[in-house]
């Protein structure tokens, strides 16, 4: 027994049956049997209490519950009474699911001594390998009598408990206690020696103090209740009914159009594994309306024409307001789907209100209802009445709330169940709100309702002890249900009723009692114990060698559960329009009468494991097909497509580290800013070399600025660069480096006063306190021996001041100057002016001549810490590269950054295509994206060191804080600045881009494998064409056609097949779809524009790259090319010219890039044709504007609603030619010259054309306006869209055939309207 102190904490006087059954717990596995409200969870508490103190401090005690409602109390429950123990609720609203690695699970678990879940939570875990066995101290099965079959709670006892392969020893065993009212459910004696060896536990209830159990727990009154069937004849029909089946059949005929419409729209979110699911048609809109009119039927039948006529108008009413409004996010309806219920619950006229109802209008057994709770009514009435179906407890609940002789007398709610699953879609005819469940239960506690209408939810654990009066509406399906309901009538004196038809056996009540009596006798026997046939496993039990684990991380499969692993790797696959990515399973009967069976997975797996056959032939198919499942999930992780955990790898511990860089927060501390002059101070310290540099600065392109600048290093030449100057363009440029020879007649002296005077005209203090030595000096532009007559002429002896003093290091004052300007006194200082011409002027431009020499300092220094001198030459560009906008307006890495942005993504995208030859296009996607994240780029580049030499403050903000000694401040030690991931990463994109510019994708591979170790992770001669799924090359004559077509000649014609496969093409094994070279082909696609772009422009925009990428690889112009390009061939023909007169005619026909493509679904040909019309309409148009209008076509290409497999065919070519010319990126540019891309990007560039998206247009012209569009369906198939800038509305609704078109009209419509109105009234508040 456990220690009385223990006790005394968690708060609990147990009664003697209690204690009875702790000690019986501590002897031994037992599942307590004893009846509802006995106190059960109470003897869990206890045996917590006592576990934990006996078991290991890193073990956990899991408690384990069927429903979410009934875990929710029993962690209330648990936190109550043990509050001084960590306690973890787990539940679906957690996204458990998607809990995918073992760090996520050791972090939920860390300083849990208590998890409270369902049992499919640990199921799951166990499963996977992220919770094992041997660190469970105690299990406990609440409602243990779902230990049965396929039930995860006997997964767990089966699969991890039993298992041979568990290798478990007794001690380190969990515990097991079940607490259930009734372990047998369908009153077979042997169901209870099942589910005692299923959990390897003896039934046990007290004995020795029975008598205060049976005080405490009292049987009600049973009482039957038995009426007539209904007689049809007697009772008015539900007319609303008709009507609505009439109409549901109307539509069930129009439905394929339907469909078809639903099947042209392409399905956009990827969706995780909660909420991934395939198009079924089961649960389309025409099946929903089906449900709907079989529901009301249904409460016709059981409730009368009264509660048929208010569900069916209540429900059109929340059905026809949520979709008008599309408020309700669970309605998982495509538009199309949407219009076709509105147009059927449109045509069905329905009541405004209805009369109460009369005896007519309600059946005979509600009738009888009725007349019960009529009879059995007091004050203290507390009422459950349990139905079969949702739908029922929401018709009764309302009829009883407006039938005459009830609605005075009760006030009642429903309770059907929770759900915590956030994937869960709303039902057309479901109008319950599952957020109203907890407070009807609290309301019925409280005593303001006095009657629930449940269904089978509230059987099991749920407390509603205030309860006396029990009704079952639908007899108990089994044995425990009579229990569990019986149980709930918890007051002395209640009462437990069942309504029975006359066909029903009029003693059923009495037979279940006994049939109790007699199991209660056999686990009373005292000494019942499980002998060795009980021990085994009642259940089935597969084949021992059909078993995956995991050693790394104890992750195990078993035949069980291999067909829904395999449904959830398929769910995470890509969705595709008219593909069904869910597994397809067929079967084949030997002669023996065995059967074998065959899995084949969709076509974007790769062909090596596509297919898969079972290892041995089953009796059954469903044994067969676990077979086949259980096969193909091990060949699945075999080729790298699982993890360790037996998991997908989207995501997975494959994606793990990379997504860890995900967890940075958005602003990230990093070094202050380096100071280059503090290395230029030590060196002129340590050597005497000086270097002569020409600096020139000039206005509006005239010279205003002519000098040379003495540094103790090397600098590179800079190019004529903008200044960040306002009003006028200016510009600066420096030379490269002179060494200065025969230093020993150079005399380097200090700063006078009157040049500190000249100098502090400019924007700052920076170039005042020279005390000694000179880091900078400007001089005159004249060769080196002028130079050192120069020099001697305006040395520290016309001064009276040191000459080549020592440098002096104190942290008081500077001992350093950063600079100096030999000026003499008095009339020497004429020649300077005229040196100078402006000293106004330059003291001006100063700062900003020293403030780039400080950022090419900067970006040596950079190149050669980081050992980039390989790979970055251009030290210019390398500044530019650091500087972020915030720094210079005009010359920062912005362009540098999209460029680099765009290499970095083709690199990292042909390294993965090239490296995961198994992958489908979800893996590469998924990896691709996470590997050049911000968050990821900045996590790797701030462990470079990086950080310390991004350019973030501008001249005007340095030019007071530059130093003057090496210690001037030696507070900067260990400061830091803060900086977002973003402008972190666009460094290293600018510097990738550097790269580029200067070398060529080779030299940027090397740059970007700096700062991306998984660029170095795969060899550098990966084959693009090895990457590829390959097969037996054969002859495709008209794929010669196509060679023509792209004008390319492929030398494994196994690729191009594969890029003309549509994923519905499944008849085809041996060729995966398009996906793979799609992915592969968008990036190469943009490197080719972006490559393009920079070559003819170097110092082209970022913003303009941008806009012109965008015009030049979105979907719509793609899908319009793809349809547009096409190959004239000449063939012969036979012409009638007369009267048995014929002569060949030679004629020409066009075949279209898009009629190569694979495909095996009939309704895609229908979409084509449709979308080839809307083609024929518009194609004038759209060429015309191609090839020379001045704003882009943005309306009329969306109008074309074109499917995304048109784009798709176009980018998978690209992909097709990348890989089978193993990587040359010129071939794929002379692709994109022949299907005329490039030429219309440089005719969209060399004339300035608007290229500029309207929703985009718009918010530049609206600044920091708020701009909201609102779209929604109309009843004519099409859309209509209002824009709202600042909250006002912006003219009139805009319709359109699609949901885009009209977003674009609405948008130019505005534009206009606020261009023509040059007041800000229209939009002010």
């Amino acid at each position: 027994m456990a220690a009385p102190g223990l006790l005394a904490e968690t708060n609990i006087r147990p009664r003697a049956y209690q204690l009875e059954m702790l000690e019986e717990s501590l002897k031994g596995n037992i599942i307590v049997a004893m009846g509802t409200g006995s106190g059960k969870t109470q003897i869990a508490v206890l045996r917590i209490s006592a576990e934990l103190e006996i078991c290991q401090a890193s073990q956990i005690i899991w408690f384990l519950a069927p429903t979410v409602s009934l875990c929710e109390q029993q962690y209330t429950v648990l936190s109550l009474h043990l509050p001084s123990v960590g306690i973890r609720l787990l539940l679906g609203r957690d996204n458990v699911e998607r809990w995918s690695s073992q760090h996520i699970w050791d972090t939920a678990l860390s300083g849990a001594r208590i998890v409270v879940s369902t049992h499919a939570v640990l199921a799951d875990a166990l499963s996977h390998g992220f919770v094992v066995m041997a660190k469970l101290a105690l299990l406990i099965f609440d409602e243990a009598h779902h230990c049965v079959r396929n039930h995860p709670a006997n997964k767990i006892m089966k699969g991890y408990y039993h298992h041979p392969g568990a290798e478990l020893g007794l001690t380190s065993r969990p515990k097991i206690l079940g607490l259930t009212a009734s372990p047998i459910v369908r009153s077979k004696p042997k169901e209870l020696r099942v589910i005692e060896a299923n959990l390897d536990s003896i039934t046990k209830t007290p004995r020795i103090n029975r008598q205060e159990l049976i005080r405490h727990v009292h049987i009600p009154e049973l009482i039957e209740i038995v009426y007539s069937e209904n007689c049809l004849g007697s009772k008015i029909r539900s007319s609303t009914l008709e009507l609505l089946r009439d109409r549901v059949q109307d539509a069930e005929n129009q439905w394929p159009k339907y469909k078809l419409c639903l099947l042209s729209v392409k399905e956009t979110m990827q969706l995780s594994k909660s909420t991934m699911r395939v198009r079924n048609w089961s649960a389309s809109a025409q099946e929903q309306l089906k449900r709907f009119s079989a529901r009301s039927q249904y409460i016709e039948q059981e409730l009368g024409g009264w509660a048929s006529d208010y569900y069916i108008t209540a429900t059109i009413s929340r059905a026809t307001s949520n979709m008008h409004l599309q408020q309700n996010a669970r309605l998982d309806w495509k538009d199309e789907e949407r219009i076709h219920i509105l147009n059927t619950l449109g045509q069905i006229r329905v009541p405004e209100s209805l009369n109460p109802p009369s005896l007519r209008k309600i059946s005979n057994k509600c009738d009888s209802l009725v007349q019960f709770l009529k009879g059995a009514y007091n004050k203290n009435f507390r009422g459950l009445i349990f139905v079969e179906q949702r739908v029922t407890a929401i018709a009764l609940c309302q009829l009883l709330s407006e039938h005459p002789e009830t609605k005075n007398l009760f006030t009642s709610g429903t309770f059907v169940g929770t759900s915590t699953n956030q994937s869960r879609k709303t039902e057309l005819a479901d109008l319950l709100d599952q957020k109203c469940q907890k407070e009807v239960l609290k309301s019925f506690r409280e005593g303001s309702k006095n009657i629930i209408i449940a269904t089978s939810a509230l059987e099991e654990g749920i407390d509603v002890s205030a309860c006396n009066v029990v009704i079952c509406f639908n007899k108990p399906p089994n044995l425990k249900s009579f229990i569990q309901r019986r149980g709930r009538a918890r007051h002395e004196k209640s009462t437990f009723m069942i309504l029975l038809s006359s066909d029903d056996n009029a003693n059923m009540g009495a037979d279940w009692e006994r049939m109790e009596s007699k199991m209660i006798e056999e686990y009373m026997r005292e000494s019942r114990q499980l002998d060795d046939e009980e021990c085994r496993v009642l259940d089935e039990i597969e084949d021992d060698s059909m078993t995956l684990r995991i050693e790394s991380t104890g992750a195990r499969l078993t035949l069980d559960e291999a067909v829904g692993h395999l449904y959830h790797f398929c769910a995470t696959l890509p969705i595709y329009s008219y593909v069904d990515s869910r597994p397809t399973f067929t079967f084949q009967t030997e002669r023996t009468g065995l059967i074998r069976g065959f899995v084949t997975l969709p076509n974007s797996v790769h062909p090596s494991v596509r297919q898969a056959s079972s290892l041995r032939s089953w009796k059954t198919e469903k044994m067969a097909a676990k077979d086949a499942a259980f096969q193909a999930y091990v060949a699945l992780y075999q080729a790298g497509l699982l993890n360790d955990n037996l998991l997908p790898l989207l995501p997975g511990d494959e994606f793990e580290e990379v997504k860890s860089a995900e967890y940075l927060p958005s602003m990230v501390k990093i070094q202050q800013q380096h100071n280059p002059w503090l290395d230029i101070a030590k060196k002129s310290a340590t050597t005497t070399e000086r270097y002569l540099n020409s600096v020139k600065v000039r206005v509006a392109g005239e010279v205003v600025i002519s000098t040379k600048l003495i540094l103790p290093t090397q600098i590179c030449s800079l190019p004529w660069s903008l200044l960040a100057e306002q009003g006028v363009r200016c510009e600066i440029c420096i030379d490269g480096s002179e060494e200065i020879t025969n230093m020993d007649n150079f005399h380097l002296g200090s700063c006078p006063a009157d040049i500190r005077s000249i100098l502090q005209q400019a924007r700052g203090t920076w170039i005042t306190g020279c005390q000694n030595g000179v880091l900078a000096q400007f001089t005159p532009p004249i060769t080196q021996d002028e130079l050192r007559a120069w020099i001697r002429h305006f040395s520290t002896d016309n001064f009276g001041g040191l000459r080549d003093a020592p440098l002096e290091h104190s942290r008081t004052q500077s001992a350093v100057p950063l600079v100096s300007v030999p000026i003499s006194q008095g009339s020497e200082a004429t020649s300077v002016i005229k040196w100078l011409h402006d000293p106004n002027r330059f003291a001006q431009f100063a700062p900003h001549i020293l403030y780039r020499l400080e950022t090419l300092l900067l970006g040596e220094e950079m190149v050669d810490r980081l050992h980039l001198h390989v790979h970055l030459k251009r030290e210019h560009l390398v500044a530019q590269a650091l500087c972020l906008p915030s720094a210079n307006a005009l010359s920062n890495n912005a362009g540098l950054a999209f460029l680099g942005d765009t290499v970095l993504d083709f690199l990292v995208t042909a390294k993965l295509f090239a490296a995961h030859t198994t992958w489908h296009e979800g893996y590469l996607s998924a990896k691709r994206k996470l590997i050049i994240s911000n968050a990821h780029i900045s996590k790797m580049a701030l462990q470079t060191g990086l950080d310390k030499f991004i350019i973030t403050r501008s001249c005007q903000e340095r030019s007071s804080e530059f130093p003057n000694s090496p210690d001037i401040y030696p507070g900067d030690i260990g400061r830091t600045r803060n900086l977002s991931k973003k402008a972190i990463a666009n460094v290293v994109q600018a510097l990738i881009g550097t790269a580029y510019l200067q070398g060529d994708l080779k030299t940027a591979l090397q740059c970007a494998q700096v700062f991306i170790p998984e660029l170095l992770e795969h060899p550098a001669d990966c084959s693009p064409r090895m990457a590829c799924s390959r097969r037996e090359s054969r002859g495709v004559p008209h794929f010669e056609t196509l060679e023509r077509l792209i004008g390319y000649k492929f030398h494994n014609t196994s690729i191009l097949t594969e890029a003309m496969t549509h994923p519905s093409c499944e008849q085809d094994l041996t060729t995966c779809s398009y996906g793979r070279l799609a992915v592969l082909g968008s990036s190469v696609l943009s490197m080719i524009i972006v490559e393009s772009l920079f070559r003819e422009n170097e110092m082209i925009s970022g913003s303009q790259v941008q806009l012109l990428r965008a015009a030049t690889i979105n979907k719509g112009f793609l899908a319009f090319l793809c349809i547009d390009t096409s190959l004239g061939l000449d063939y012969r023909d036979i012409q009638q010219s007369g009267f048995f007169q014929f002569h060949e005619v030679r004629r020409q026909r066009n075949i279209p890039l898009w009629s190569f493509m694979r495909l095996d679904h009939s309704e895609i040909v229908s979409d084509r044709a449709e979308f080839l019309q809307k083609h024929a309409e518009t194609c004038q148009h759209i060429r015309l504007a191609l090839a020379s209008g001045m704003t882009y076509p943005w309306q009329e290409l969306a109008n074309l609603e074109a499917n995304a497999y048109f784009s798709e065919i176009v980018r998978s070519v690209f992909g097709a030619v990348y890989a089978d010319s193993n990587g040359d990126i010129l071939q794929c540019s002379l692709l994109a010259e022949k299907l005329r891309i490039l030429p219309i990007m440089r005719r969209f560039m060399q004339d300035n054309v608007d290229i500029i998206h309207p929703k985009n247009r718009l918010g530049e012209l609206v600044g920091d306006w708020s701009v909201t569009y609102r779209t929604e369906s109309t009843l004519a198939n099409n859309y209509r869209c209002i824009v709202r800038v600042n909250g006002r509305q912006i003219g009139d609704a805009q319709t359109a055939p699609c949901k885009q078109g009209a977003t674009i009209r609405a948008a130019e419509q505005a534009l206009r309207i606020l261009r023509s109105s040059p007041e800000t009234s229209l939009i002010s508040p």
